[in-house]
């Protein structure tokens, strides 16, 4: 098999292993993150000298959250993925990793948002534990209501931000796949190149 194909292949199992751990191992990653941005908030307000500052980094992350997965998926897009090889192998995947974080932790939390929406439509607002679907369309339509009203208290952004932040995340779907396939080819390409040199003639 070519060895584009064998990479391609490893991208795709490597998206399928993702998702099944993060359905196995969600909560320990929801600890995870919020321990992370904890920490960023406290070093952000030791470094400003005001506490302030680190609780407007939490509020920001969590009531403006959509804005903040739109300007990630932008950041993506505008440079051409997330792995890039220019700077070394094992850079590029520490990059990678960063920026996944950042896009990773607005989609976490949009997901919290819409988890505990759906929980209160459920049981405010229904009384019927059958409806989930329901519930679920409740949640999503107070969540960008929510969305909107925060974008225009907080920020100078138009009404429909919030809207336009989950097409670019669409959009930036494919940069976001790519470099799992990158570095699988990448640690292929690798592996042929020692197999060749090594190979007696």
């Amino acid at each position: 098999m070519p060895w584009k194909a064998v990479a391609k292949r490893a991208g795709g199992m490597g998206a399928r292993v993702g998702w099944t751990l993060f359905t196995k191992l969600k909560f320990l990653l929801f600890g995870l993150i919020f321990s992370i941005m904890l920490i960023n908030a406290v070093l952000i307000s030791i470094e400003a000298s005001d506490p302030g500052v680190g609780v407007k980094y939490i509020g920001d992350k969590w009531l403006l959250v959509t804005e903040q997965l739109g300007q990630h998926s932008n950041d993506i897009i505008n440079q051409g993925g997330l792995y890039d090889g220019g700077e070394g192998f094992f850079k590029g995947v520490w990059n990678l990793m960063k920026d996944l974080y950042w896009l990773f932790e607005s989609l976490i939390i949009i997901y919290i948002w819409l988890k505990v929406l759906s929980f209160v439509a459920l049981h405010m607002i229904l009384w019927d534990s059958s409806k989930t679907a329901v519930a679920y369309l409740i949640a999503i339509g107070i969540f960008l209501s929510g969305q909107v009203v925060t974008i225009l208290a907080f920020t100078d952004k138009p009404l429909i931000t919030p809207f336009i932040a989950f097409w670019d995340f669409i959009r930036a779907i494919p940069y976001i796949f790519k470099p799992i396939t990158n570095i699988a080819e990448k640690l292929m390409g690798s592996g042929k190149d020692l197999l060749e040199n090594n190979t007696i003639t």
